[in-house]
């Protein structure tokens, strides 16, 4: 049982609270936990524990993307301003065109190895077209971007998507994303 501090167990609510924002990750249940040790709220630390604090923070850093090869972390960063993802859409983001129609493309041939490799893909259908990144490492990618590219690069890649998916048919997603790329400060 998950305790807030030692001897002090949460209660089957708060358990099930911290399990779903984990999305059961037992990594993620752990840090939740060592970290839980140290707060006095444990309903104000569930609500607001998300890849933005530093233990998860840290662990997603330095031992899951610092020891990727380059290309896979520039695909892991470019593709998190995406709430799903499918090989398609990812090689339209990174301005990429299959070279036939019903090939994987680059996009297609990173996905899978992102899946082989474990690293937080988690599938949205049967056929392994379309996926989600585990939301935890969602929030710390896009931080990741955030500091590292520069406003203009991070519109580009919510233009790309919302034109991938306007082409799609798929408008909500296209509105989401257009107007993302319109709240994107300009730099001179």
């Amino acid at each position: 049982m998950l305790g807030a501090r030692p001897g002090v167990p949460l209660s089957a609510a708060q358990q099930h609270a911290l399990a779903e924002r984990t999305e059961g990750w037992p990594a993620g249940l752990r840090l939740a936990s060592l970290a839980l040790q140290a707060d006095s709220d444990p309903d104000a630390f569930i609500a607001a524990f998300n890849g933005r604090h530093r233990y998860v923070r840290e662990y997603f850093v330095d031992e899951v993307l610092a020891p990727l090869p380059a290309y896979l972390r520039r695909f892991l960063l470019q593709t998190a301003v995406l709430r799903r993802l499918c090989a398609p859409l990812c090689d339209a983001l990174l301005g990429l065109e299959a070279e036939r129609a019903g090939e994987a493309g680059y996009s297609g041939l990173l996905l899978a190895e992102l899946a082989r490799r474990n690293l937080f893909l988690i599938p949205l259908d049967h056929q392994d077209v379309w996926y989600r990144y585990l939301q935890l490492f969602a929030d710390v990618l896009l931080d990741q971007l955030m500091a590292g590219a520069s406003a203009a690069e991070v519109s580009a890649l919510h233009r790309r998507a919302a034109q991938w998916y306007a082409a799609a048919g798929e408008h909500d997603e296209a509105l989401y994303h257009a107007r993302l790329d319109q709240a994107a400060p300009l730099t001179p």
